[in-house]
C-alpha cells in the first residue's frame, strides 16, 4: 500500500537535492551553511523513523543552531539568470499551469485514489489519499518546471535544432515556441 512513507521519502529527495544544489552555488557566501541545513532537513524525512523523537530533537536542535549562529545565505544570480526570469514572465502559462496543477490533481486524486484497488486491497491508504495526492501533484508541477529549465538551456545552447518533433519538446510546448 502507497501511504504517507512515501511522501516522505519523496519530500527528503528533494530536500536532499536543494542542499546539493547550494553546496554547489559559487554565487553564496554561506553556500556550505545552506547545504548543513537542507542535508539535516533531507536526513530527518529520510531517516526520521529510525532515529526516534530523540534523534529527530537533535536534528532540529542542530538546525536551529546552524540557521542561528552562521545563518543561512541567498547566492548572487549570474547575469543571464535575469533575462532568464524576464522570459519566464512574458510566458505566464509557464508559471500559472504547474501551479494550477497541484491543486487540480489533489482534489481529482483525493476523490479517486481511494476507489483503486487490486485484488480488493486498495492501493493507497485511504486516510493519507489527500497527501499522496498532494505529493503527486507537487511531482507534476517539478516536471513540468524541470522541462521548461531544460528547454531554456537547450535554446541558449543552440540545441534544440537537434531535437526535431521528439524528446522534451511536447511537455511544455508553450515554452518551445520562442
Amino acid at each position: 500500500m502507497i501511504g504517507l512513507c512515501i511522501v516522505y521519502v519523496l519530500a527528503g529527495l528533494v530536500f536532499a537535492a536543494v542542499a546539493v544544489l547550494s553546496a554547489s552555488d559559487p554565487g553564496n557566501p554561506k553556500r556550505w551553511a545552506n547545504a548543513g541545513f537542507w542535508g539535516l532537513f533531507a536526513v530527518s524525512f529520510l531517516f526520521g523513523d529510525n532515529l526516534g523523537d530523540f534523534g529527530n530533537g537533535i536534528l532540529v536542535l542542530a538546525m536551529v543552531v546552524l540557521a542561528g549562529t552562521v545563518g543561512l545565505g541567498i547566492g548572487q544570480p549570474a547575469d543571464n539568470r535575469t533575462r532568464d526570469r524576464r522570459v519566464w514572465r512574458e510566458n505566464w502559462a509557464t508559471d500559472l499551469c504547474p501551479a494550477l496543477a497541484i491543486p487540480v490533481v489533489t482534489v481529482i486524486g483525493s476523490l479517486t485514489l481511494k476507489k483503486i484497488a487490486i485484488d480488493g486491497r486498495a492501493l493507497f491508504d485511504p486516510a493519507q489519499t489527500t497527501l499522496i495526492s498532494l505529493a503527486i501533484g507537487m511531482l507534476i508541477a517539478l516536471s513540468w518546471r524541470a522541462c521548461c529549465y531544460i528547454n531554456l538551456y537547450r535554446q541558449r545552447s543552440r540545441r534544440a535544432q537537434a531535437d526535431g518533433p521528439f524528446g522534451w519538446r511536447h511537455c511544455c510546448r508553450r515554452c518551445w515556441q520562442r
